[in-house]
C-alpha cells in the first residue's frame, strides 16, 4: 500500500504546491496549514513521512517537532525553511529531526529523499480524485472506487461496501443519513465526507444536536459555527429518540439557502432504539429526499476493530506523556475479537484507553483485556493460553453465537424455534444456552486455514 504523507505550512500556497509536487508522482498527500490541526491528524491517522515548515506563528517547526515526537517517536520529519540559523538547526538536530530543506527546494533532491521514507502508488492504482489518490481495488466480492479513507476503518468488506455507498451519494450530491447502532463509528464517515467535499483536510467538522436546528438560540450558535472560515461545509446533525421527519427543518434549509449558497450539506446521524433495530426503507426531511447508509457493527468488522484499537491507544499515549508505546500481542489482539462490542467505538475507545492506563512497560496484557471484557459481554471470554492452531475454531464459534442470538432477536425467536429451522436433534426442549453454546453448525469451517 502507498504510503501517506502529512505537509504542513502556514502559507496555503505553498502547502497546495507541495501537494500538487507530491500528487505529481503518485504520493498520497494530506494537507494542514496550522500546527494544532496537523497534531491531530496524526493522533487520528498512520503516517510514513511529515514535511513541515519551519517559520510559522503560534507555534513554530521546533515546537511542532517536540509535539509530533510525543506521537510517534520515529516518524520521519522533513523540515523545510526559507531560513534558519545555527542556534535553530542545533535545536531542531538535538530533536532528531530527520532532514532540512531551504527555500526555494531543490525539487529533485527533495523528491529523492522523500523516496526514502514514502512509497507511491503502482500507476495503475491511481485514482482520479485529486484529494485522496489512492483507490481501493475491487476485489472478487466487489469493486470499489472510493477514496482512501483518513478517518473511517474500512479494512473489511461491510466497511468497504459502506463507504463505497457514501462514495456514490456524495458524488450524486444526495442527502445522506447514517443508521448506526450504539457508540457507532458514523460520525467518523461524517469527517471522510467533509473531505471528500471541499478537498481540505484542515477544515473542522462540526456536529449537532436535532434541537439546535430547530430553536432559535440553537440556529445563531449553528450559523455562527458554519460560517466560520474554518468550518467544512459538511455538518453532522445527531438525531436521538425521534423520527427524523419530525424535526421541523424549515430554519436550517432558509440558512442553507440563504447565507451557506447552497454549499452546506447537513448529515443526519440515527442510532438504533435497541440493538438489530431495522432501519427505515427511506427518510424525508423537510421534503428533501435523504438516502439513508447503514453503518454496520463493529462485531462484523474484525480487522477494523484491530485498527482503530492500535489508532486510539496511540492517541492515548500521546495524551499521557508517562505511558510507553504500547505494543498488541496475539493473545491480546484474539481476546479483543473475541467480544462482541455492544457499545462500538464509544466502548472500544474507553476500553482501549483503560487497557493502555493498565499497562506494563508499554505491554498489555491479556489477563487484564479478559477482566474488562468479561462483565460487558454476553459470552465467555476465551482463555488467554488458547493455542494459535485452535483460535480460529475458537472464533468461529464466537461468530456463530453472535450470529443464532442476532438471528433470535431480530425474527422474534424462540431458541426451540430456531434448532428446528436448524433441523437440530431434540429442538423442541433446547434451552437458549445450550443453543448459543454449540459446537460448530459445520466443523469444516474451521479448517479454513
Amino acid at each position: 500500500m502507498a504510503s501517506k504523507i502529512l505537509v504542513l505550512d502556514d502559507e496555503e500556497n505553498y502547502t497546495r504546491m507541495l501537494r500538487d509536487l507530491l500528487e505529481q508522482h503518485r504520493y498520497q498527500v494530506v494537507t494542514a496549514t496550522m500546527p494544532e490541526k496537523a497534531l491531530e491528524l496524526l493522533k487520528e491517522t498512520a503516517f510514513d513521512l511529515v514535511v513541515s515548515d519551519y517559520k510559522m506563528p503560534v507555534m513554530d517547526g521546533a515546537s511542532f517537532l517536540k509535539n509530533a515526537r510525543k506521537i510517534y517517536p520515529d516518524l520521519p520529519v522533513i523540515l523545510v525553511s526559507g531560513l534558519m540559523n545555527t542556534p535553530e538547526l542545533v535545536k531542531v538536530a538535538n530533536m532528531s529531526v530527520t532532514l532540512v530543506f531551504e527555500k526555494p527546494l531543490n525539487t529533485q533532491d527533495f523528491l529523492q529523499n522523500v523516496r526514502r521514507f514514502a512509497t507511491p502508488l503502482e500507476p495503475q492504482n491511481e485514482s482520479v480524485v485529486s484529494a485522496e489518490p489512492e483507490i481501493l481495488s475491487g476485489d472478487s466480492q466487489g469493486s470499489f472506487d472510493f477514496p482512501s479513507p483518513i478517518y473511517f476503518a474500512a479494512e473489511c468488506l461491510l466497511s468497504r461496501s459502506a463507504l463505497q455507498q457514501v462514495w456514490e451519494a456524495s458524488k450524486e450530491g444526495e442527502w445522506i443519513a447514517f443508521w448506526q447502532p450504539e457508540g457507532g463509528d458514523a460520525e467518523l464517515l461524517v469527517k471522510e465526507l467533509a473531505v471528500w467535499h471541499s478537498g481540505d483536510r484542515a477544515l473542522s467538522s462540526n456536529f449537532f444536536e436535532a434541537e439546535d436546528i430547530e430553536a432559535d438560540s440553537g440556529m445563531r450558535t449553528l450559523e455562527q459555527v458554519l460560517l466560520s472560515s474554518t468550518a467544512s461545509p459538511v455538518f453532522g446533525v445527531r438525531v436521538n429518540d425521534r423520527p427524523l421527519s419530525d424535526l421541523n427543518g424549515q430554519k436550517l434549509l432558509d440558512f442553507i439557502d440563504r447565507d451557506g449558497g447552497g454549499k452546506l450539506k447537513p448529515v443526519f446521524i440515527l442510532t438504533e432504539s435497541e440493538p438489530g433495530e431495522s432501519p427505515p426503507g427511506s427518510l424525508n426531511f423537510a421534503n428533501q429526499a435523504i438516502r439513508v447508509i447503514v453503518v454496520p457493527p463493529l462485531v462484523l468488522r474484525p480487522s477494523d476493530i484491530t485498527l482503530y484499537a492500535r489508532r486510539i491507544a496511540a492517541q492515548a499515549v500521546s495524551v499521557d506523556r508517562d505511558l510507553a508505546e504500547n505494543v498488541f500481542s496475539e493473545q491480546v489482539a484474539f481476546a479483543l475479537l473475541c467480544h462482541d462490542w455492544p457499545g462500538n467505538l464509544s466502548e472500544l475507545s474507553a476500553v482501549i484507553k483503560a487497557l493502555v492506563k493498565r499497562s506494563q512497560d508499554g505491554m498489555i496484557q491479556c489477563e487484564t483485556v479478559r477482566t474488562l471484557l468479561a462483565p460487558r459481554s454476553d459470552f465467555t471470554m476465551p482463555a488467554c493460553d488458547i493455542p494459535p492452531q485452535q483460535r480460529l475454531q475458537c472464533y468461529l464459534r464466537f461468530r456463530q453465537r453472535i450470529f443464532l442470538r442476532d438471528w433470535q432477536r431480530r425474527n422474534k425467536l424462540m431458541a426451540s424455534d430456531l434448532a428446528q429451522q436448524l433441523s437440530m436433534d431434540n429442538a423442541e426442549s433446547i434451552s437458549e444456552k445450550e443453543l448459543l453454546e454449540l459446537d460448530l453448525i459445520n466443523s469444516e469451517w474451521a479448517r479454513l486455514v
